[in-house]
This record gives structure tokens, C-alpha cells and sequence, in this order.
């Protein structure tokens, strides 16, 4: 969707871009393959692409400030087949390291017959980078000729991180002694405690959200807006949220105790040992994160007058 700026907030755009520009613009500026561009401001008689060309705004300046200018007097693409591109470039999101370890169960290796503490469910994952926002982008131009690439999507948000792994389970207790009097065995060697059971793992993080489309103004001559609007290819979408980081492992069972032992001659056999704790459920995925706001395009006219004194006369295309 293509918005009007009012008269007033045309002018104070192009006060901006004239007052950033401090040296003579370039003759002809010549974008081929893919150009990596570090300065805010772009200040050329004329704009060329060759064919498939990318003229690409550095992460560096766009960090520091959104509001980039491009001040010409043409922008052309040499192939209107194969159409030069303007855009920013961003930067993939880091992967959030996985978080650690539940609490392991409380060990009761020394409590006859008391089995083993569960494991507590592991840390939930970290939740990804945030995508940047794209930038504003100001054309202030007198002609586009040819066809013209603008990609002012917004960054993708990160995936989240892996959750953390349950906590063990702990040891279970030992089986109780056997136990004989004079006349006979008064009670025999108990089995082991169960190991307690290992903790859930921890869900994995949520993606971070996507960026922000960017803005793009474009400024020329009233009698030129129709068509110049109808050359430029834009893409002011948002940046997808990112994907969901994935559940921590479970926790391991605690071993379980050993068996209690026999007391001779009248309680004979020792007993079994516990069985180990169950293996702790592996946590959940995290949620994708929110898709980014698409940008906005919005055209400011200026009279054939001022557009002439701002940039000249467009001399014919070559």
C-alpha cells in the first residue's frame, strides 16, 4: 500500500537528505555483482546497476542510524530483465547455547528402604534473537527508467535454544538387614529401594521475533511519481519469527539400592537389589516466534520546479 506524505513533511525530508549530503554528488556511480555500501547517504548524478547488480547497505551504518538517503538525478538498471537491487544487509542470528541441568533427586543411598529423590525438570531454553528492524530508505530521484529492486524486509528472528536436561534421579536406599534371634530368623533381608526418576526435560526456548519491514519514501517530481512508483519492485515485509528450540533430554533414573544381606545360620539369602528409577519424558519445543510488522511505502511529489533546482534536468537515457 502506497501512502501520500502532505507538502510539509515532503520538504522536511528533503531538508534531511540535502543536509546530510557534504561532498558533490558522484558523475556516474556504477553498482555491479554485489556492492557493500557503508555510508548513509548515496549522492550520484546517476545510479547504474548492471544486470542482476546489488547495491547493499553494511550492517555497521545501519546499526547506527535507520534513516538511509539515496539523492539522484537517474537511477537506471542496464537489463530490465534482470533488474539492479537496492537493500540492507542483515545478519544471521546466533543459536542460543542449550541450558544446563535439573536438580539431581535426593540421594537416600543411606536410608534403608527409602527410595531415591525424582529428578527435577531441566531449565527451559533460551528464547532466540530478536530479528532487526530494516531500515528507512529515502529515493529522492528525478528518473527510473528501467526496473529497480527495493528489499526492505525485515530480519528473521532466531531459533530458540534447547531446553536443559531433566536431573537424575536419585540412589535409592538399601534393603533392610535380615535379622535372626537364638532360636531363629526373626525377620529376613529386604530388596533394595527403587532409584528415584529422572526429571522431565526442560521445553526448548521460543524463536525470537521477526524484524520490522522497513520504510521507503520515495520523492520526485509530481508529473514523474505514477511512473517511477510503477518501476520499483518493493519488499517491505516482515521478518518471519523464528523457529522453536527443541526439548532438553530427560534425566536418567537413580540406580537403585542394594539388597539387604543375610544374617547366618536362620536368615539365609540376601535380598534383590532395587530397581533403577525410570528415565525422566523429554520436554516440548518452544513456540515460533511472532512474525515482524510489514513496512510502508509512502511518495512525496515536489513541483517540476524544485525537483529541477534539487537534482537538474534528466538528460536523455543513453
Amino acid at each position: 500500500m502506497t501512502d501520500q506524505l502532505s507538502p510539509q513533511e515532503t520538504n522536511q525530508l528533503v531538508v534531511a537528505a540535502i543536509s546530510t549530503t557534504r561532498c558533490p554528488p558522484i558523475l556516474d556511480y556504477v553498482v555491479d555483482g554485489e556492492t557493500l555500501y557503508s555510508g548513509h547517504v548515496l549522492s550520484a548524478e546517476r545510479l547504474i546497476f548492471k544486470p542482476d547488480a546489488r547495491l547493499v547497505f553494511s550492517p555497521s551504518i545501519v546499526r547506527r542510524t535507520a534513516d538511509l538517503f539515496i539523492i539522484a538525478r537517474e537511477i537506471t538498471s542496464e537489463d530490465n530483465e534482470r533488474p539492479g537491487t537496492i537493500t540492507w544487509q542483515d545478519t544471521p542470528a546466533a543459536i542460543p547455547p542449550a541450558k544446563g541441568y535439573g536438580a539431581s533427586g535426593t540421594d537416600n543411598g543411606a536410608n534403608e528402604a527409602v527410595a531415591g529423590g525424582s529428578g527435577a525438570i531441566g531449565p527451559a531454553g533460551f528464547d532466540g534473537e530478536a530479528g532487526y528492524h530494516a531500515p528507512h530508505l529515502t529515493l529522492l530521484v528525478q528518473s527510473v527508467p528501467a526496473a529497480l529492486k527495493i528489499e526492505l524486509a525485515g530480519e528473521d528472528g532466531g531459533a530458540g535454544g534447547q531446553g536443559g536436561v531433566g536431573g537424575s534421579g536419585g540412589q535409592g536406599g538399601p534393603g533392610n538387614q535380615a535379622s535372626q534371634s537364638g532360636f531363629g530368623c526373626r525377620r529376613g533381608a529386604g530388596n533394595g529401594a527403587a532409584g528415584g526418576s529422572g526429571g522431565a526435560g526442560g521445553p526448548g526456548g521460543n524463536g525470537g521475533a521477526g524484524g520490522n519491514g522497513g520504510t521507503l519514501t520515495l520523492i520526485a517530481a509530481e508529473h514523474g511519481l505514477a511512473l517511477i512508483s510503477r518501476m520499483l519492485l518493493t519488499n517491505t515485509g516482515g521478518g518471519r519469527g523464528g523457529p522453536p528450540g527443541e526439548g532438553g533430554a530427560g534425566g536418567v533414573g537413580g540406580p537403585g539400592g542394594p539388597g539387604g544381606r543375610e544374617d547366618l545360620p536362620w536368615c539365609r539369602g540376601n535380598g534383590s537389589a532395587g530397581p533403577q528409577g525410570s528415565g525422566g519424558a523429554p520436554g516440548g519445543p518452544g513456540g515460533v516466534g511472532p512474525d515482524g510488522h510489514p513496512g510502508h511505502f509512502y511518495v512525496g511529489g515536489l513541483s517540476a520546479a524544485d525537483a529541477d533546482k534539487i537534482l537538474g534536468r534528466p538528460s536523455a537515457t543513453p
